[in-house]
C-alpha cells in the first residue's frame, strides 16, 4: 500500500483574525495614551528609513525623541508627528515636546514643542477615497511635507502625492499592517509590544512617568548632594499651552525637558536629567515675561562640577562653591 500523504494547510482565515485583534488592541492602546503603543505604530511608518521614535508619558505631556543617522529637519518631522497625534488623538495628551538628534550625538540637534489638537486634519482628497481612513489621512499629513510619499494600497495600487519642491525630501512609506505579507513584521512588533507591556506590569513599571518626575541617570555615592537649579527665560514672545510656558522664534528650542549634564573636572559625565515643564513665576511684574524651567538632579561629589542646559552655554562651579550658594544655580537668557 502507498504511504499516505499529508498534507497542511496553513488557516490564514484565522491568523488574519488574530493579526487583527492584536493590531487592534496596539490601536486602542495608543489611543488610551500608552507610550509604548504610540511608539510602535510611529516606528512601524519610520523604520524603513532608519528613523527611530523613542516615547516617554509624563502626566498629560508626551516626550518624543526622533534619532537618525540623517536627521530629517524640524519642520517636517513637526508636521507629521502633528498630524499623526492628531488623527491618533490619544486620550489625555495635552502638549507634546520633541526632540530630535543624530544617532551618536549626546546633544539633540533641534528641540520643539507644541499643543496637540485633537481636532482631524482635513478630509483627503477624493481620490484617496479608497485609502485605508488612517493611511489617508497619514498620506495628506506627509503630502505637505515630503517631495514624494506614496501610500500602498492593500490591493497592490499606489498613489503618489507630491509637496513643495523647495521642503527636504522625507520620503516615507506608510503600509496597512494587515497587508504586509502574512503580516510578520507587524505581528512581530505587536507581540513584541504585548510581551514588553507584561513584563513590565510584571516588575511594577507603569506606562509613563508621573507629572513632574525628573529622570536623572548616574553612579550615585555616599558624597553625593541634590542639586537644584533653574533656567529662566526672558523674553516678550514666550507662549503657553495648558498652563506650560515655552520659547519661540529664536528661542524655540527652549521648552520643557531640556537635557541637563553635569561633568566633572575631566570633561567626564556624572549624571544627567531633564527640566520640569516651564512655568510663570507668581510675581505678576515678572509672570509677562518670564518663563522658569526647574531641574533637580542627585550629583556625587567632586572638586569641579560644570553644569549644561540644552545647547544654550554652561556655567561652572567648584564644590566649595557650590556648598556656599547652598547648591542652587540659575541660568538666565535674557536678550
Amino acid at each position: 500500500m502507498p504511504a499516505r500523504r499529508l498534507s497542511w494547510r496553513r488557516n490564514r482565515g484565522g491568523d488574519d483574525r488574530r493579526l487583527g485583534l492584536m493590531v487592534q488592541a496596539l490601536s486602542a492602546a495608543a489611543k488610551r495614551g500608552d507610550p509604548q503603543a504610540i511608539a510602535a505604530l510611529l516606528n512601524k511608518s519610520l523604520a524603513a528609513h532608519n528613523i527611530a521614535v523613542k516615547v516617554l508619558r509624563q502626566g498629560d505631556r508626551l516626550n518624543l525623541l526622533v534619532e537618525a543617522v540623517n536627521l530629517p529637519d524640524r519642520e517636517a518631522i513637526a508636521r507629521f508627528l502633528k498630524n499623526s497625534l492628531a488623527h491618533l488623538q490619544p486620550e489625555n495628551i495635552a502638549v507634546v515636546s520633541v526632540q530630535g538628534r543624530v544617532v551618536g550625538q549626546a546633544q539633540p540637534a533641534w528641540h520643539l514643542a507644541f499643543r496637540l489638537n485633537l481636532t482631524l486634519p482635513a478630509a483627503a482628497p477624493a481620490s484617496t477615497q479608497s485609502v485605508p481612513k488612517h493611511l489617508a489621512t497619514a498620506a495628506d499629513a506627509g503630502a505637505e511635507l515630503n517631495n514624494s510619499l506614496i501610500v500602498k494600497h492593500p490591493g497592490g495600487r499606489s498613489i503618489r502625492y507630491r509637496a513643495k519642491p523647495t521642503q527636504r525630501r522625507l520620503a516615507l512609506r506608510l503600509i496597512d499592517p494587515l497587508s504586509s505579507r502574512n503580516g510578520e513584521r507587524v505581528g512581530l512588533i505587536v507581540l513584541t509590544f504585548l510581551l514588553t507591556s507584561v513584563l513590565w506590569s510584571l516588575l511594577g513599571i507603569g506606562g509613563g512617568t508621573p507629572s513632574g518626575a525628573r529622570l536623572s541617570f548616574g553612579s550615585l555615592t555616599s558624597g553625593s548632594r541634590a542639586l537644584r537649579g533653574s533656567l529662566t527665560l526672558i523674553d516678550v514672545d514666550i507662549a503657553d499651552a495648558d498652563d506650560q510656558c515655552y520659547g519661540t522664534g529664536s528661542y524655540d528650542d527652549i521648552a520643557g525637558n531640556l537635557r541637563v549634564v553635569v561633568r566633572d573636572g575631566r570633561n567626564q559625565i556624572l549624571t544627567t536629567g531633564e527640566t520640569a515643564a516651564g512655568a510663570r513665576p507668581n510675581n505678576p511684574q515678572e509672570a509677562v515675561d518670564h518663563c522658569v524651567f526647574a531641574f533637580r538632579l542627585d550629583v556625587p561629589k567632586a572638586d569641579f562640577y560644570t553644569i549644561a542646559i540644552g545647547r544654550r552655554g554652561q556655567l561652572s562651579y567648584s564644590w566649595q562653591e557650590l556648598q556656599e550658594r547652598r547648591w542652587r544655580i540659575n541660568f538666565t537668557l535674557d536678550p
